[in-house]
């Protein structure tokens, strides 16, 4: 790190804008010396990916020369990974911190990171250690990403001396330690907001959504027919200021898949730690719209708040993520993600050194500290840590005396490391490390939505109306509709995202016309679910049910039943067999889907086309806000199985289905 440096320079780059942070220290205090913010316009980096490197490389030498109040001239810098190409795992072990090796870490990250051996660049820090477990926090990118960046800032006279995670630096930012109860940050930014928690040991869950400032410009434009240009002006102008208008109910739309997702995180936290969550924070350009943070405030059962806007004076809340970059180079207790010169190519070989590693690379756990406090109200918080320079010391005399040890070892350590065969200490108790696993899988119960067809096997619901005389924009009415019968809801219930009945939107003026919407019990399906899961898992395989989200619903030749699919997440630690394909449970039910069936013998395919990220994302409904199941890739040919206005659904394995945008794809003949 730059334990003799005076200064550091944090770099945060998104897709809309590049933010940059010189932090300096002087007598025990830190002070924001030079701080910038370029716009980026669409197209140069998108979803972290470098598209145009003449433009981005311009970009970033403008930041650095028209930085106020003078040029940055210090070109070694600390630079955020972008949050999509981060991975983080907290994970436990059922054993003390002595009986476990690099080389148990090392088996973890390969079972819950999803990248290749040769391409995972990832590190660990110790979250919390008892005499009976040990609970560790991973963090991992992809090594050909990160060397993308490394070679583009070489290229243009930069040095990257640490990658830092953008969740990491955004609450270094904000508080000067870890809080006494859980503490939730929502970092809504262009492409993606970030879901992230924070308790007394560190991080303890990251969730990215695709919901946020492109997304709700996305969603205004459709929905009033304005252009992009158009929509981000409304948006920035009015947002949610008027709870009348027509701009209030899309917005609230678009909003409403993020306000489901941070409450499931929420309820998440608190049933894994048996803590609530004390505080949601929003940070993000995008947070700043008018109105926001009431709605948030409205619909949390939470303290909902906006990050500081000001550090000593100097206007800097918009640099909450580039200032905790440049305070990395004072805070050695986080993971961190580096390129060295000469690495070895497989994290198998790593293996070989958990001896070595056991010694260095494992950092000390964190004791809980005293409650957050924002560094706007004081930033010399670290001086009160240890001196970096003494610490280097420190390090330096151990590495010598280890050194020593080695030297005397020679030979015969290295005939140990490298020609014994016997099981590491830890083997005998390998099978009762838990590797945490996410099972995907789907379905289909009947909803009883007349009192006289409710019954065991069946989902208790209603359908709520809301009758138009006139409808002159369909999405305009589903959008104002939506809005109107949420409030109709009672406690314990769930309204599915679009309406049971449908209209061609391309259709003219019709009217009257009704729109038809499902609410549903989430306890009684809840017990569906876990009933069929139990019924399924013959092993008793420990469980817990996570995010359910509805895929679909119709009616059926029965007035009082409608059919709905739901696409449920489980957590644990073994799979359970039977769970991998989709399950109907109809209850003796005869059904009537409201699509198109299509033969076996006289399949539709579609083609996988060109896309900017070079795959595409298959979920399991249809729009953004669904699970990834899988990735696709331009070239390949799927079964079409059912066309739904801008996604398609397509068998992407014998059993499985998943839907992808129809943008993305082509019809075969």
């Amino acid at each position: 790190m730059f334990v003799f440096s005076k200064s550091s320079v944090g770099v945060d780059i998104a897709d809309g804008s590049i933010e940059v942070v010189e932090l300096s220290r002087h007598l025990g205090r830190f002070l924001v010396s030079r701080r910038n913010r370029v716009t980026l316009p669409a197209g140069i980096v998108e979803r972290g990916r470098i598209v145009k490197k003449v433009e981005l490389a311009g970009a970033v030498h403008e930041a650095f020369q028209t930085a106020s109040p003078s040029p940055i001239t210090k070109k070694d810098i600390i630079f955020g990974l972008p949050e999509g190409h981060v991975y983080t795992h907290v994970f436990r072990f059922p054993l003390p911190l002595s009986k476990i090796t690099r080389a148990v870490v090392v088996k973890e990250t390969r079972c819950s990171i999803p990248l290749s051996e040769d391409d995972v660049v990832f590190d660990y820090i110790i979250r919390r250690s008892t005499p009976a477990e040990t609970e560790i926090l991973i963090v991992a990118s992809s090594r050909a990403f990160m060397t993308e960046w490394n070679h583009f800032f070489a290229e243009n006279g930069f040095t990257v001396k640490t990658f830092d995670i953008e969740t990491l630096a955004t609450f270094r930012g904000l508080f000067k330690g870890n809080p006494a109860s859980p503490v939730c940050v929502v970092d809504m930014g262009a492409a993606t907001s970030l879901i992230a928690v924070f308790d007394a040991s560190g991080l303890i869950y990251a969730h990215a959504v695709p919901i946020a400032g492109n997304a709700i410009t996305d969603q205004i434009a459709a929905s009033l027919k304005l252009s992009i240009k158009e929509a981000e002006k409304q948006k920035k102008e009015k947002g949610l200021s008027d709870s009348k208008s027509k701009l209030f109910l899309v917005i609230v739309k678009a909003l409403e898949p993020l306000l489901q997702k941070i409450k499931i995180s929420l309820g998440y936290i608190e049933g894994k730690t048996g803590k609530p969550v004390a505080r949601v924070i929003f940070v993000g350009m995008s947070s700043k719209m008018k109105g926001l943070l009431d709605y948030f405030g409205s619909n949390l059962e939470v303290s909902v708040e906006e990050a500081p806007s000001s550090i000593g004076g100097s206007h800097v809340g918009a640099y909450i993520e580039a200032l905790g970059l440049a305070l990395r180079a004072w805070k050695d207790t986080d993971p961190k993600l580096t390129l060295p010169e000469v690495q070895r190519t497989s994290i198998i070989a790593a293996t070989k050194k958990s001896f070595v590693n056991k010694f260095f690379s494992f950092k000390r756990p964190v004791a809980p500290q005293k409650p957050p406090t924002h560094i706007a109200e004081d930033i010399r918080f670290l001086e009160r840590k240890k001196d970096p320079i003494q610490t280097q010391h420190k390090g330096l005399f151990w590495l010598l005396i280890v050194l020593v040890v080695f030297v005397i070892a020679g030979g015969g350590l290295w005939w140990f490391l490298n020609r014994q065969q016997a099981p590491s200490p830890v083997a005998s108790v390998k099978t009762d490390i838990p590797n945490l696993n996410i099972q995907l899988f789907s379905l289909t119960f009947p909803v009883a939505i007349h009192e006289s067809e409710y019954g065991e096997g069946r989902v208790s619901g209603r359908v709520l109306k809301e009758i138009y005389s006139t409808i002159e924009d369909y999405a305009e009415a589903v959008a104002r509709s939506w809005s109107v019968v949420r409030e109709e809801l009672q406690p314990g219930e769930a309204l599915f995202f679009e309406p049971i009945n449908k209209l061609n939107e391309s259709a003219g003026s019709i009217s009257p016309f009704t729109l038809e919407w499902l609410a549903y019990s989430l306890d009684e399906l809840d017990t569906l679910i876990r009933k069929e899961v139990d019924r399924t898992n013959e092993l008793h395989i420990p469980y817990e049910v996570g995010p359910v989200h509805g895929i679909r619903a119709y009616k059926t030749e029965n007035p009082g039943i409608v059919i709905f699919e739901v696409s449920v997440t489980l957590t644990l630690n073994e799979l359970i067999a039977g769970l991998g394909e989709k399950i109907e449970v109809y209850g003796g039910i005869a059904e009537t889907k409201n699509e198109q069936a299509l033969d076996n013998e006289e399949k539709q395919f579609v083609l996988i086309k060109k896309t900017e990220m070079g795959w595409l994302n298959a979920r399991t409904g249809p729009a953004t806000t669904y699970t990834i199941l899988k990735k696709v890739y331009p070239g390949e040919r799927y079964p079409l199985l059912e066309e739904r206005q801008d996604w398609v659904r397509i068998e992407v394995a014998e059993g499985q289905d998943a839907w992808v945008a129809v943008r993305y794809i082509e019809l075969l003949e």
